[in-house]
């Protein structure tokens, strides 16, 4: 670029200054004088760029990039002013000339990858952000970004260590420490996601969202009353903090303090009538009391947690009532559990809709389904494309029912046992076990599942239960993680491992019609023996979910079932001193 004029040196200094506006001025008078001056005619693009002024600082920007071809700043500047108008094919267009021309300007990968992300192309934006770090070390700005994509695609590990690389620089932004700790929390990292969190609040003491989050990873670790007391902090900071009163009810509901959990839950619907979670919330704590019919309006609104998309938006939902000839596609929206659960509802379901039911199911779930209502159609989940009418999440059956707490179970031993499994399974499960009883053990379920750490029994508890002489134990288990617990511990000559051998649900069932009693934590295994008929004991958490209600130790879900619940959060040793009294 050419020396510039005194007037130009002016107008430089006062848009270094920050002051864009008074530059503009200057730029403005100059280009009358000097039109075709490339360098007046960039610094006046940026300076309106800066100004928001995104669609006229395209034309100078443009224009200079004609005169200076071999200057990465002016199509990195033009990408930037591209993408501020919406224009993205053309910003991307930008970037890649600012790369092309010099493939070590992390500003150009940075403005790029950060346009990718924008648009969820977060392969190609890891790739370039990526760069950027490695041209910028040290850029809290470019590490924090790279981080947030890592995160957006859930590379959790990747994601934690991008983030701890930066977490004690000075220049580190409240953003991304805020960050930092929610991916600590799908870690399961809970007292690093509290120690990055207590650091935060030392930053900004008034952060009341920081307060609420805190008290919530505390109720997942029991410590109730330190829980109530962060929310209630949180909520001195701002008392119309939705959030706050949700997660408030939600303590409280821990604490078996329903009323008051309900005035919570109404309290943040009264700032935010549109609140889904806390909607639900309020239904929830009504189930788990036995007021059905009053929760149903507040549990349908599960579905609206749900982000996924569905294979099936485009069709409308049916609300209940009459459409004789229509085809009603029922799917499952939720675990296997729930699905086992609520199919028992298919006639009700076809005698108030009068429709044509199809049904569609998970593939684990399909063959078992089919054999036990082999009066309906059935389709496995993601294969292939259906004309119908209106489709249904089978969850909201009792929703749509009115269903009343009296008129359950509706039907029992609803689940067929398979008989179209491996010889080896037979033969495991038919061998003669000298008169021993069989009982199946079924300790952990789907890790990935948000309340999976109450609801979870730690397998090394159990063992004072598989020193019963009487007794041949088969684990239900099938997950990778649950199998290497067993095969890590000193348990293996005291319990059968079938879970190699379970390959799909139709096998379980197979293997659960061959037990006496079935011993299972809240997951699809109790759901499925308890669907079957066969003697189930549960254990449940101290809060367990509404399905089992409080105290009782039978459910009306599944007649038969016996219930062993916690007496204090976290105490699975009493409940398992209690279980092993009762299999004596």
């Amino acid at each position: 670029m050419n020396e510039p004029s005194e007037k130009l040196t002016e107008a430089i200094a006062l848009h270094q200054e920050g002051k864009p506006e008074a530059a503009i001025v200057i730029y403005q008078e100059h280009l009358a004088c000097q039109p075709d001056d490339a360098q007046a005619i960039y610094l006046l693009g940026t300076a309106l760029l800066q100004l928001g002024k995104g669609e006229e600082s395209i034309e100078y920007l443009k224009r200079a990039e004609d005169k200076f071809p071999h200057i990465p700043d002016v199509p990195n500047n033009a990408g930037i002013a591209y993408q501020s108008i919406g224009d993205w094919e053309q910003a991307e267009k930008a970037f890649q000339r600012s790369i092309q021309i010099n493939p070590d300007y992390g500003q150009a990968y940075f403005n790029y990858g950060s346009l990718l992300h924008q648009n969820g192309r977060l392969q190609e934006a890891e790739q370039n952000l990526k760069q950027a770090v490695r041209l910028s070390p040290g850029d809290c700005e470019v590490m924090g970004k790279y981080a947030d994509v890592l995160k957006d695609q859930q590379k959790w590990k990747e994601a934690s260590e991008s983030y701890q690389s930066m977490i004690n620089l000075p220049q580190v932004s409240l953003d991304s420490m805020v960050n930092f700790a929610f991916v600590l929390i799908q870690q399961n990292r809970l007292d690093e996601a509290i120690e990055v969190y207590a650091q935060i609040i030392n930053k900004k003491p008034d952060y009341y969202q920081v307060y609420n989050s805190l008290g919530y990873l505390l109720e997942k670790q029991g410590k109730l009353k330190e829980a109530l007391s962060l929310i209630d902090r949180a909520l001195e900071f701002n008392p119309e903090f939705a959030e706050g009163w949700n997660n408030k009810g939600v303590v409280l509901k821990s604490l078996y303090q329903f009323e008051e959990a309900k005035d919570c839950f109404e309290k943040a619907l009264s700032i935010a009538p549109d609140f889904s979670l806390s909607k639900f919330n309020l239904g929830t704590t009504l189930l788990i009391q036995e007021q059905y019919q009053a929760g149903w309006e507040g549990f349908s609104h599960h579905t609206l947690l749900n982000n996924e998309d569905y294979d099936h938006d485009e069709i409308p939902v049916w609300n209940g009532e009459a459409i004789p000839e229509k085809k009603l596609l029922v799917y499952m929206d939720q675990g296997s559990g729930d699905a086992i659960m609520f199919i028992r509802f298919l006639d009700e379901l076809k005698k108030q809709s009068q429709a044509k039911l199809i049904i569609e199911s998970p593939k684990p779930l399909i063959q078992l389904f089919q054999s036990s209502f082999s009066d309906y159609d059935f389709i496995v989940e993601g294969e292939g494309i259906h004309d119908f009418d209106f489709r249904f999440p089978i969850s909201q059956s009792p929703v749509v029912l009115n269903l009343a707490i009296e008129e359950l179970p509706l039907k029992t031993k609803y689940i067929l046992a398979s008989e179209s499994v491996s010889d080896d399974l037979k033969e495991i499960l038919n061998k003669p076990s000298e008169k021993k009883r069989k009982i199946g053990i079924c300790w952990q379920g789907n890790s990935e599942q948000a309340r999976d750490h109450v609801r979870s029994c730690p397998l090394l508890l159990l063992e004072i239960l598989f020193d019963e002489p009487d007794i041949e134990w088969h684990s239900f288990q099938v997950d990778d993680i649950s199998r290497k617990q067993l095969h890590d511990s000193d348990l293996t000559e005291k319990v059968i491992d079938l879970g190699e051998k379970l390959e799909s649900f139709s096998e379980t069932s197979y293997a659960l019609s061959k037990m006496d009693l079935m011993i299972s934590v809240d997951t699809s295994m109790a759901h499925l023996a308890g669907a079957m008929g066969i003697p189930t004991w549960v254990m449940l958490c101290h809060l367990p979910d509404w399905r089992w209600h409080l105290q009782r130790a039978d459910s009306p879900w599944y007649p038969g079932m016996k219930l062993f619940r916690q007496p204090g959060w976290g105490d699975w040793s009493s409940l398992i001193t209690d279980l092993k009294i009762q299999l004596k």
